[in-house]
């Protein structure tokens, strides 16, 4: 049964089927499994933090990230996942614009990340990534009978295909047959270099490229990492917060249409929607206090990020001040060692001899 359902809607369903009782029995019966991968995963981001002096900045790249950036190793294994460290994790470098860089290794640990074997955002809401429908037959339904492509969720006329003519169609959905790799022209990956390396050179054909407002800009190199499974993230804080703040705007846009419509049905139909006005109204409260939920989150993510970028000036403060020079506390020292007085002289060692005399004897000269 799991073989015909691999080989027609399901394709992913086998491996997560094997592994999933496979990491229970592990979480059950040898916990130091997950050990060994927290201690790797906790040690890794922690000392690329500490080495780059960026530890508050990691945390702002955190609250400010999107939610798959939030995802942890096992996140879904009873008891383990709480504990365990981010998927994506810190290295101690930063991109050539100056960006926070993080390694994915959420497909290079046993058992990889078993929700997400598919990088969609197609799907039926509710059901859980293993058991929607999939493969050849399933893609070529998206594309021609509903006019969207099954790897990013866009309409196909959003990504420049003529949805009028069938052998357009036909072209777009070949294209994504191939192996997503940078070096196959037409897959994903070989589009995010030649974006990334358009994006790096600034323009193209003397014509400015700027890219999106919303996503942090690739390099080249990483772009190509990213395609054959080494994949890079770059985190730029104030890009992050402005996906956050529209994000936020366009589900509260969303509720409040919710709302509307509410009313609209109810005025137009009455009760052929509603019976009562008490069941409208009870509606209404409800999609009310979904929009209460989302702002105050909102309200709590802004309160905690001001109080990181808070955090973070006052380290950049004192860094700077480390690099001007200045007074520094150095323990188990005096205060004034040039003022000792010397055993022999009876004189403080200020006192006898100038700089120059002192240096001629250990053998400098001008």
């Amino acid at each position: 049964f799991i073989v015909s359902l691999k080989k027609t809607i399901l394709p992913f369903v086998s491996y997560t089927y094997r592994v999933i009782p496979l990491l229970a029995e592990a979480a059950t019966l040898r916990p130091h499994k997950f050990a060994k991968w927290a201690a790797f995963g906790h040690a890794m981001n922690e000392g690329s933090a500490y080495l780059k002096e960026d530890k508050t900045g990691e945390q702002v790249d955190r609250i400010t990230g999107r939610e798959q950036f939030k995802k942890k190793m096992f996140g879904d294994v009873p008891m383990i996942g709480d504990a365990m460290p981010y998927t994506n994790i810190r290295i101690p470098f930063d991109d050539s614009n100056g960006n926070a860089l993080y390694f994915d290794v959420s497909r290079w640990i046993p058992g990889g990340d078993i929700f997400e074997q598919r990088e969609s955002s197609v799907g039926i809401p509710g059901v859980p990534s293993p058991l929607q429908p999939g493969g050849l037959y399933v893609d070529a339904i998206s594309n021609f009978m509903f006019k969207t492509d099954t790897f990013t969720g866009q309409s196909l006329e959003d990504l420049g295909v003529d949805t009028d003519s069938t052998s357009e169609i036909g072209k777009h959905f070949v294209s994504r047959i191939p192996p997503n790799m940078p070096f196959i022209k037409g897959t994903y990956a070989f589009k995010k270099y030649e974006k990334a390396k358009s994006l790096k050179a600034g323009q193209v054909d003397s014509e400015q490229i700027y890219g999106s407002k919303y996503v942090a800009p690739d390099m080249p190199w990483a772009s190509i990492a990213y395609g054959l499974g080494f994949k890079l993230r770059p985190q730029d804080a104030e890009i992050n917060k402005l996906g956050k703040d529209l994000e936020y705007k366009q589900e509260l846009k969303k509720l409040q249409g919710k709302e509307r419509t509410i009313m609209r049905n109810f005025r137009k139909y009455g009760t052929a929607v509603y019976k009562t006005v008490e069941e409208r109204d009870k509606e209404l409260e409800e999609v009310g206090e979904e929009i209460i939920k989302l702002s105050a989150e909102y309200e709590i993510y802004t309160v905690e990020l001001r109080k990181l970028e808070g955090k973070q000036s006052e380290e950049k403060f004192k860094r700077l001040d480390k690099f001007k020079g200045g007074e520094v506390d150095v323990p188990f020292t005096k205060d004034e060692p040039e003022n000792r007085v010397n055993p022999i002289t009876g004189k403080p060692y200020s006192e006898s001899s100038n700089v120059t005399e002192q240096l001629t004897k250990l053998g400098f000269k001008k």
